[in-house]
């Protein structure tokens, strides 16, 4: 058997980091499997499905490296299938129409979470099945006898039938459900396995009746708890933004964001950084957990700050050039020399921009008038070192043996001329080491600096 499993987001919104978890798990295991991997858009909600969610999600997962194998497809593509199917369970007698009007159902309803008994409609044994009115297409749903589900995550787990209610397959505008579409479209894909949140165990008892009625093979099922906030209760709005996108503006790497998800929830022991677009991961579902995971930022702020600290050089220099658009030579060849110190004072590359400001060599100029003020109390001093750095042969120990002979031969301190050096040629008081500063940006900008602000 081919390993086939899906991601089926719904694009009523934009991709949650719980749900980016699930198409992580899926997209894995079918990889190490050599299965197929699909992408599936659950859009039978269409009132609140939206173009923008749909391209949302897709770049979302674009972005976090996964990729189906197979073009995406859409649920609403497929709704005369669906009413295929639910007429054929209809003609066998699985399924019935129901004429229940919306107060005589909203009746059902409360009567129901009065006596925490399911909704079973009166029209389920009614003979009389053509009335020529509007009526949705109930499931009937077994009355005696227990539904087990072998589960891979959550172990075997039943429910009794009796208190399973007739769900709707079709509306009375002849559109599926979520509930029968995803039945229908599973089984015509050949999805082998489905991974998804265990929110979604209780569908899984209803849908496998219309699995068994028609006599198609039943899936793998695997459920896995749900992603909690850092105080152990349900992911939510109230602990931040938690959709994948908003992560990106944070500036997380997308190789972060999928190390960080595959240990919620996934038994692994080592704190290795996993490319899975190169390394061959051995992802297998009875390393999934069955107890919650917390989302934790400071770890993934952690791991973000490994990574770029280990990362080649040529790797974050093409992030920094694509991000801000970098096109002078000169910047450029800088910036890689800065680099390595650069990433040992940040946890993200797009702090990196800051510093961006002052190597380049085009636009550079210093707006704050504070600093303009103390530079020009300081003029002595500037003029100074612009005669001792244009005399000085341009290489990093020439330059600071110069500089600190100055200082030795003034009584000066480090503390007092750093700063000012610093303010000059970066307006800035805090960047990588002065001297390695200097060196990067190049005799003729540092003079022109001095000379300007000095």
């Amino acid at each position: 058997m081919k390993i086939k499993t899906r991601f089926a987001p719904s694009p009523t919104g934009k991709l949650h980091i719980g749900g980016a978890r699930t198409a992580l798990f899926n997209y894995l295991f079918s990889k190490h499997n050599n299965g197929d991997f699909f992408i599936r858009f659950e859009n039978t909600d269409l009132e609140r499905s939206t173009i923008e969610n749909v391209n949302s999600i897709e770049e979302s997962l674009k972005w976090l490296g996964i990729l189906p194998t197979q073009k995406i497809s859409f649920q609403s593509d497929n709704f005369d299938r669906h009413v295929q199917i639910a007429n054929k369970l209809l003609e066998e007698g699985f399924a019935y129409k129901c004429y229940l009007t919306n107060d005589e159902l909203e009746a059902l309803r409360k009567k129901s979470r009065e006596t925490g008994n399911p909704i079973k409609s009166p029209y389920r044994n009614d003979a009389n099945t053509n009335l020529k009115k509007d009526h949705v297409i109930r499931l009937k749903m077994p009355l005696d006898g227990n539904t087990v589900i072998k589960d891979l995550v959550q172990g075997e787990v039943s429910v009794t039938n009796k208190i399973l209610d007739d769900m709707v397959l079709l509306r009375k505008d002849k559109t599926s459900t979520y509930m029968l579409a995803s039945v229908v479209d599973d089984f015509d894909m050949k999805i082998s396995h489905i991974i998804r949140g265990d929110d979604h165990l209780n569908n899984a008892f209803r849908q496998i009746q219309i699995i068994k009625y028609l006599k198609w093979p039943i899936p793998v099922y695997a459920h896995i708890p749900l992603i909690h906030g850092p105080d152990g209760t349900k992911l939510s709005k109230r602990h931040g933004s938690n959709n994948v996108i908003d992560y990106k503006k944070m500036g997380f790497e997308p190789i972060t964001i999928n190390n960080h998800l595959l240990r919620l929830g996934y038994s692994i022991n080592d704190d290795k950084i996993y490319d899975f677009q190169k390394d061959d991961f051995v992802f297998k579902l009875n390393k999934l957990n069955q107890a919650p995971s917390r989302l934790d930022h400071k770890k993934l702020i952690n791991i973000n700050s490994n990574f770029i600290k280990n990362a080649k050089i040529e790797y974050i220099l093409k992030e920094i050039v694509s991000r801000y658009q970098i096109k002078e030579r000169k910047t450029l060849e800088n910036l890689s020399k800065l680099l390595p110190d650069l990433l040992k004072r940040y946890n993200f590359i797009n702090e990196i921009e800051n510093d961006l400001i002052w190597i380049d060599q085009k636009n550079f100029k210093i707006k704050d008038e504070a600093i303009t003020k103390k530079l020009k109390d300081n003029n002595v001093t500037i003029e100074n070192i612009y005669d001792l750095l244009k005399s000085c042969d341009w290489e990093l120990n020439a330059i600071k043996t110069s500089i600190e002979k100055y200082i030795n031969d003034n009584n000066k301190k480090i503390s007092e001329i750093a700063p000012l050096i610093r303010l000059c040629l970066t307006g800035k008081t805090n960047t990588p080491d002065i001297f390695n500063v200097i060196f990067v940006l190049g005799k003729e900008a540092c003079l022109k600096r001095l000379k300007t602000h000095g």
